[in-house]
């Protein structure tokens, strides 16, 4: 018998029908509590951040990953007062942004630097948050010369959450819901 962590399946939203990979919340499900977007962006400010967290979980003292929501490459990664932030440039003209993580796992990079863009996958983690569980995260799409913001809320329904286990599971052999 063989156990998987990792079950994903096609979102069923709009704005990524046609696409080849599933897209993934950037936070998992963390002991079986869902992750919810717990504060819109402010459309009134173009550079706001949705903050996605758990509406029971306020903080924790183990590490909390924060996934690649799909196949990309790292355009942006720096170490700024608020934390770490990372843009991503997925297919179909997508890109996720990400602010607010206390560990970020990729060398510091912008989007002018020579250097080659780092590739990452769906589900791997860009980074972790400690303590407060909370991650600033936007969605835009470039369409026609420009860039449109994507209401997070809207999207997130039909993507796929990974399982995360801040503690070790007890009971040998035992089956897992997921």
């Amino acid at each position: 018998m063989s156990i998987t962590t990792r079950i994903l399946f096609q979102p069923t939203h709009g704005a990524h029908r046609g696409s080849p990979e599933p897209w993934l919340w950037p936070l998992p499900r963390l002991d079986g509590a869902l992750p919810c977007v717990v504060s819109p962006a402010d459309r009134a400010c173009t550079d706001s951040l949705a903050q996605l967290g758990y509406p029971d979980r306020i903080s924790s003292s183990e590490l909390v990953p924060v996934f690649a929501p799909m196949d990309g490459a790292i355009t942006y990664a720096a170490r700024a007062t608020g934390g770490g932030t990372l843009c991503l440039d997925h297919p179909g003209g997508w890109s996720t942004s990400y602010s607010g993580l206390d560990t970020v796992l990729v060398p510091s990079r912008d989007r002018c630097s020579g250097r080659r863009k780092r590739r990452v996958r769906g589900g791997d983690v860009l980074g972790y948050l400690r303590g407060t569980l909370r991650v600033g995260f936007g969605l835009s799409r470039w369409d026609d010369g420009s860039w449109t913001t994507a209401d997070p809320a809207e999207c997130l329904g039909g993507w796929s959450v990974q399982p995360w286990f801040t503690a070790p599971l007890s009971g040998a052999g035992s089956a897992l819901a997921i």
